[in-house]
Formats: C-alpha cells, structure tokens, sequence
C-alpha cells in the first residue's frame, strides 16, 4: 500500500520532477549537439550514453512500485544522475566541456527538496568529481590554469546548492504561511459558525417553550373534553415538541461548549431529586412506548455537580436508551459509591450497537460503514458529544457496555459531594 504521508509525497513529487527534467534534458541535448558546437567529440559515446540514461529513467521511475519512494531512493537517483553527468562531461573535453554546467540541475533539486546532510552529500561529491577530471593533466602546463577552471565550477556548484537551501527555506516558510493563514481563516469561520448556532438556537427556545406550554395545558388540563383522536394527535404534537426543544438546547449547549460561554454552578446536588424530575419530564415518552423505568437510587446520594446539568446528562441519556428500546422494553439504574465518586448505570434492554459505532458515540459527527459500497450511515450524536463534555467539566466521566440484540449499559461517574 503506497504510504501517503506528507515527507513520501514530496519524495514522490521530487521523482516525477527528476523523471521529466530527465526526459527533457536527454532528448534537448541531443538536439544540442546537432548544432555546429566548436568542439571535438565522438557523438557515438553520447549516443550510447542517452540511450543507459533512457532505460534507466524508465526502469527507475516505472518499473520499481511507488512504496520504495523516499528520501534514499532519490538520494541515489541523484548521485547516479551525478555520475552520469560526469561521464558525460569526461567524453566531451573533461574540464573544459560545455556539459559541465548540468551538474547545477541534481544539485538544485537536492538542495531544494532533500535534508542538509544529503544535499552535502550530492554537493561533495559533484565537487570530487569536478576536481578528479584533473588528475589527467597533473605536471603539464595547463594544470594550472585547468584548477582555476575546476575551482570555478566547484564555486558555481557550492553556489547553484547554497541558493538552492535558501530558496527550499524560503519554500518552506511561504507553506507554513500559507497553511496557517488557512487555519486561522477556518478558525473565524468556525467561531462565526458557532456564534450562529448560538443565536438561532436562542432565539428558538423562547417560541417552542410557548408552544409546549400551550400543548401541556391542552393535554392534561382539557384531557377530558377532547375527543380521543384529537388527545392521541395532541399527546404525539406535545412530545415531538419536547423533542425540538431538546434539539435545540443541545444546539445552543454545542455552541456555548464550542466558544466558551458555558457556565457551572457546582454544589451538593442530591442524584435521585435530579432524576426524579427527568422522569417526569420523560414519563409521557415512557408511556407512548410502554417502557418501564426502575430506578435504585438512595436518597443520601449527593453529588458534586452543576445540577442543571446533571438533570440534562440523565435526561439525554435515558431518552436515547428509550429510543433504542422497544415497546414494552425496560430501562433500569442503579447507582453506588467508589472511591471518591458516585457511578450511576443506566441499563436498558434495547438494540444495542456495533463496537464501530460505540468508538464513534462521544463524537459530534461520524461515519458508521456498513460494509457496502455508497451505503455508509452519516451519524449525528450531538446528545452523546455533549453529555461527554458536561461530565468532564465537571470532573466526570462517561462509559459504554453495549452488544447487538442485548442492550447498552451506560456508565456514568460524578465527584461524590460526601469525599469533596
């Protein structure tokens, strides 16, 4: 499997760069050297040459797989591109060949692309090479004026690779500009979000909370003057509009979460008066679907907790256990100290849910694969994100014991008041 991190990507680039620039140098140079260059050289000997270099590019680059890319295989492919270069120049006037100036071109890109160490590496041994081309002179009475040539070139090389690290630095900081700019960018954008949230959010809890308390007094005040029909229609119209309210708090409880405007009143909160009034507010919930709740909750149990939220926390996971239970099903809780804190389970005998889906529960959004093609499940669990976030402000904590067809056991632990 090819790997697709960053550092193997830009290895990857590098060779499709080096693979092109090979392509494009062999075959312009051999129109080049159709022209009437004032130098003598055996054309065969390039010929042949062109021809290696041809089978090798291909050969490197086509035939060996992609997930051997990396930093030492262009390390060699720069070094073997040097020595080409070198036999290169060696055939067509060693020292003095117009060829010498295409060391500049495994120089550049290794500077540019590679560490300081193989970018020395490339640059030392072109600089070797360079001078080796004058041992053959060495005694006549051109060796002098050969290594001012040679040290010229070695000069042009260490040039080409010093500007090459300041133009790969400049690179690299431009990028890391850039990406921050961007995040920066998706940071406003994700604060402007949030604040959005935060106001509509607002703004439709006032409306639904008139709106429930005209349902309420509909079905429970009236219940005995309407029609049977219209009291099932209303009870439906009163539930489903405590589910929209719902909605919308854990909306406005997101954005509250995500900018920072959420506010905790910690105090010794007793657990069972918390729950009793989730209960009341689930028990026509409760009722629609004939699921029994049994809670074992003793009254000396005091927490440490905001008791807003407590009240929230239970209410968000109770709810979602009755939605996940069938009719008739059962939820139980029961709750006990340990060291320091009060767990407080909550049992139902429901569907239960997929270890994919218990490692995503805690998360806003998560994509639940089912296995075939263009079928995977989008999932929403603002509820499950934000009960989260709530315990662990509060020095809580939430687990999950769940099997398919079994059930779902959440656990939940809160600071006891009592060891506080």
């Amino acid at each position: 499997m090819e790997n697709k991190n960053p550092s193997s990507e830009k290895y990857i680039r590098l060779a499709r760069i080096n693979e092109f620039i090979t392509y494009f140098v062999v075959f312009s140079g051999l129109a080049v050297i159709q022209l009437p260059i004032p130098q003598d050289f055996d054309k065969n000997n390039i010929y042949l040459l062109t021809l290696v270099a041809i089978l090798f590019t291909f050969v490197w680059h086509r035939l060996i797989p992609k997930r051997y890319s990396g930093l030492a295989k262009n390390t060699a492919e720069a070094l073997i591109d040097i020595l080409a270069i070198f036999v290169l120049v060696s055939i067509t006037g060693g020292i003095r060949s117009y060829f010498s100036f295409i060391y500049f071109l495994p120089v550049l890109s290794s500077t540019v692309y590679m560490p300081l160490r193989t970018s020395l590496l490339v640059v030392l041994v072109a600089s070797v090479l360079i001078f080796s081309q004058l041992v053959g002179s060495f005694g006549t009475n051109d060796f002098p004026g050969l290594v001012g040539l040679a040290a010229l070139q070695i000069w042009a090389v260490w040039l080409i690779a010093s500007y090459g690290r300041f133009l790969g630095g400049e690179i690299d900081i431009a990028k890391k500009k850039e990406e921050e700019t961007k995040l920066e960018e998706i940071h406003e954008v994700d604060i402007l979000k949030d604040e959005f949230i935060f106001i509509i959010s607002h703004e439709l809890r006032s409306p639904i909370t008139v709106i429930r308390g005209y349902l309420e007094i509909l079905t429970s005040e009236s219940s005995e003057k309407l029609d049977t029909k219209i009291k099932s229609i209303l009870d439906k119209a009163f539930i489903t509009s405590n589910k929209l309210a719902g909605l919308v708090s854990l909306l406005l409880e997101v954005a509250r979460l995500e900018t920072g405007k959420i506010k905790f009143y910690i105090q010794s909160v007793s657990v069972k008066e918390s729950l009793d009034k989730v209960y009341y507010n689930l028990k026509s919930e409760l009722k629609e679907k004939n699921i029994s709740l049994s809670s074992k909750i003793p009254g000396d149990f005091r927490a440490k907790v905001d008791g807003e939220r407590l009240e929230e926390i239970l209410s968000i996971i109770i709810e979602n256990s009755i939605n996940f239970t069938p009719e008739f099903g059962k939820v139980e809780i029961t709750s006990e100290k340990k060291e320091g804190v009060i767990e407080i389970k909550v049992a139902d005998n429901g569907v239960g849910m997929s270890q994919e889906k218990k490692e995503h529960l805690f998360e806003k959004f998560y994509t639940e694969k089912t296995g075939l093609e263009r079928t995977d499940i989008k999932g929403i669990n603002i509820g499950m994100y934000v009960v989260k976030q709530l315990l662990l402000k509060m020095s809580g904590n939430i687990s999950i014991d769940s099997e398919i067809g079994k059930g779902t056991t959440f656990i939940i632990t809160i600071p006891d008041a009592k060891q506080n």
